[in-house]
């Protein structure tokens, strides 16, 4: 068909029996509108239009392939209850805008262009969210992020300048390119651990929030830039202390009565240490040096 097809109920593509089924819509020019769920079946590619967007009121259940071609996948349930199955197939755009709606992350999944959530609430679950995208702003939030204990890792590099963190809380955070800068776009809690794998975080001027309890809630084998940003630990390590990394911080602050906070390493702090609750050894292990200029 030509122009939009809209299925009034679910969709699936394929019966996961037969081999090499094809689905384009590129091919027709079509815009594919489905009411219910859709499911790509074993066996089977569904081939999206680079220009025109699908969209799905239902669920999104891939067992086959699919291929995104650039396009936009639109989500616009109201109501909660929707999942997203990846089953390894990437997205390239791919939003969430219904009034209401609640979509779940049922595994892994890669956006490769924008992930937008204008309104609804998207869940991470469990799985890793892998923002590739490459404009700058990978990762646009108007409604709400739920991260649970998923993993969000931002690995894509803007050629025309820095790509920017969205400031909410996440569980993990990773970021991951080696030729990239990450600038927070807002204030940010990481719940479990947060990892410059490589390249670098500029914190700008906003408050970084480790609430881990992991005793390592902060990972840098990148470049942490503070700016005039303030790092402040929280988190409690019920099996031991909690270990502050040694970078260069602006503020720094310890706010946990029952932690022990232990330097990794020689570490600076070039505006001010704020001890809230808790205590800072400085001494105990290796006795590294601290040095506060504020």
């Amino acid at each position: 068909p030509t122009g939009r097809t809209t299925i009034a109920g679910n969709l699936t593509m394929g019966n996961g029996t037969n081999t090499s089924v094809g689905i384009t819509a590129a091919s027709n020019s079509s815009t594919v509108s489905v009411t219910g769920n859709l499911a790509i079946s074993a066996n089977t590619t569904f081939t999206a239009h680079a220009s025109n967007t699908t969209t799905v009121t239902g669920s999104w259940t891939n067992s086959g392939t699919f291929t995104h071609s650039s396009g936009t996948v639109l989500f616009n349930a109201t109501a909660t209850g929707k999942t997203i199955t990846a089953g390894g197939s990437s997205f390239s755009t791919l939003t969430f805008n219904g009034t209401g709606g609640g979509w779940a992350l049922q595994d892994a999944t890669t956006v490769a262009s924008v992930l937008t959530i204008t309104a609804g609430t998207l869940d991470a679950g469990s799985v890793t969210l892998t923002l590739s995208g490459t404009t700058g702003t990978p990762f646009s939030n108007a409604g709400t992020f739920t991260a649970s204990t998923s993993t969000v890792a931002y690995t894509g590099n803007n050629a025309g300048g820095n790509t920017t963190v969205v400031g909410t809380t996440y569980y993990s955070l990773t970021l991951n390119n080696g030729s990239e800068t990450y600038a927070l776009g807002g204030d940010t809690t990481v719940a479990n651990v947060l990892t410059i794998t490589a390249g670098t975080l500029n914190a700008s001027s906003r408050t970084i929030t480790l609430s881990g309890t992991t005793g390592t809630p902060f990972s840098n084998s990148g470049t942490f830039t503070a700016s005039t940003s303030t790092v402040s630990y929280t988190g409690n390590n019920s099996g031991g202390n909690t270990t502050v990394a040694s970078v260069t911080y602006n503020n720094l602050t310890l706010n946990n009565s029952s932690e022990t906070y232990v330097l990794a390493a020689a570490t600076t702090v070039s505006n001010d240490l704020t001890i809230t609750a808790g205590i800072l050894d400085t001494v105990s292990g290796q006795n590294y040096g601290l040095t506060v200029g504020g």
